[in-house]
């Protein structure tokens, strides 16, 4: 009979610094188990190996690091500080499926390290007090391919925190996984104390370095607003043909917009059935005149789940002539853009108040100028994020809901 193999999360605390994280190790065999998920907010997505473009996983892009790039990818460092920086683009025994494959498939190294020589990476552009789920992504690949692994983010000299660990054998514990070539990802949740995070791993054997295969580093504890759509896209974010009604956007009191081919004059629509926007309108070609006056283009979006308060949406926004106003729930917001920006989409308009829980309504409120009949079309770009509240939020939530139910019951005095 086979035994059933059970995954667990192995957790380290650590506490070799003034402000230690937590390492952890999360065992992945595909997809879905791989913690990659398009609702969570990344500072950093990482695929390190050769230039045949980054991995997907999920619907998460990440962007491809290779020896031609690596020095020019914002907020990132590979250093070596002992032989050279080089990429394999491939080695057998994945030991996973689906698109996560591609992730560990291929990767860069320190060849020809010295003895004890240290590789770091570095991620930069953090926000002070922030908390981070930094995860470095490994399988085994021959051994031994021993290191010490040290984070450092608190600027005091020493590290936070290190593990030592053999990328041969996931078997040895740390991480004491089920097998000893399962994939995983060696994961360090932290709060920053500065804008910076170091992880050094320091090298045993000469030539046996450490294969880095890809990095995410996660905000913790918030979420994108999933269900916010650009102008023009179907319910995975690909651009949908000319002539096609927009799921997401409604001219308000008439019809949903029509996806449109862009007027000669306006930034050009990104390709058909590849994400980004497109132009929409009243009609399906924006080379047609349509009468003067407002045109108001309303989407919805759910924070259900998530704390309205800490919600902010950014906007970006090309139109033909002008955007009067935004609405958030009926609302003015007061955003607006002048006439004649249908050239190139705006600078982001951030809406950081004014939400509610469960669903929002963002109405556009652009206006096609005066003089006759013109063309006129409008395309927005959104993005959004919110936090996920804490348990103790919901549990206080309702316990004002049950004593506003014990209140409504009381009988009124005789």
């Amino acid at each position: 009979m086979r035994a059933a193999i059970v995954y667990v999360s192995v957790v380290l605390l650590c506490a070799s610094g003034a402000f230690g994280g937590v390492i952890s190790y999360l065992p992945i065999t595909n997809d879905a188990d791989s913690g990659i998920s398009l609702t969570k907010v990344y500072t950093h997505t990482l695929d390190l190996g050769v230039g045949d473009g980054g991995a997907i996983v999920n619907g998460v892009h990440f962007t491809r690091v290779d020896t031609a790039n690596v020095d020019a990818i914002p907020n990132f460092a590979y250093t070596v500080y002992t032989g050279g920086r080089y990429a394999n683009p491939h080695y057998i025994g994945y030991n996973v499926s689906g698109d996560v494959e591609k992730l560990f498939g291929d990767f860069m190294f320190n060849g020809n390290n010295a003895p004890g020589g240290v590789a770091t990476l570095t991620l930069s552009g953090l926000s002070v007090g922030t908390t981070y789920d930094t995860r470095i992504y490994t399988r085994a690949a021959g051994g031994p391919r021993v290191a010490q692994i040290d984070f450092e983010n608190d600027g005091a000299p020493g590290a936070d925190d290190s593990v030592t660990l053999d990328q041969g054998d996931a078997l040895a514990n740390p991480p004491g996984l089920d097998t000893i070539n399962r994939a995983y990802a060696l994961s360090y949740q932290f709060t920053a104390q500065s804008d910076q995070l170091t992880v050094s791993f320091t090298q045993a054997v000469f030539n046996w370095s450490w294969h880095q295969y890809g990095v995410t580093n996660e905000v913790v504890g918030v979420e994108r607003i999933t269900t916010l759509f650009n102008t023009g896209v179907d319910e995975n974010g690909l651009v949908l043909a000319p002539g096609t009604p927009d799921p997401h956007y409604e001219l308000v009191g008439t019809r949903p917009a029509t996806v449109a081919k862009n007027h000669p004059n306006y930034i050009g629509n990104d390709p058909v059935a590849a994400e980004g926007s497109s132009w929409i309108g009243p009609v399906a070609d924006l080379h047609a005149d349509v009468a003067p006056g407002n045109y108001v283009y309303a989407t919805s979006f759910d924070l259900s789940g998530l704390d309205p308060d800490s919600a902010e949406v950014s906007i970006r926004v090309a139109v033909d002539n002008i955007l009067q106003d935004v609405l958030l729930n009926g609302a003015s917001t007061g955003i607006g853009v002048a006439d004649g920006g249908f050239g190139g989409l705006s600078e982001p308009l951030v809406l950081d108040s004014g939400f509610q829980p469960g669903i929002n309504t963002l109405e556009f409120v652009a206006v096609n100028n005066d003089g006759g009949p013109n063309p006129h079309g409008f395309r927005a770009e959104l993005s959004g994020t919110a936090s996920v509240p804490e348990p103790s939020t919901f549990v206080l939530a309702l316990a004002g809901l049950f004593v506003l139910v014990l209140l409504g019951r009381r009988k009124p005095a005789a």
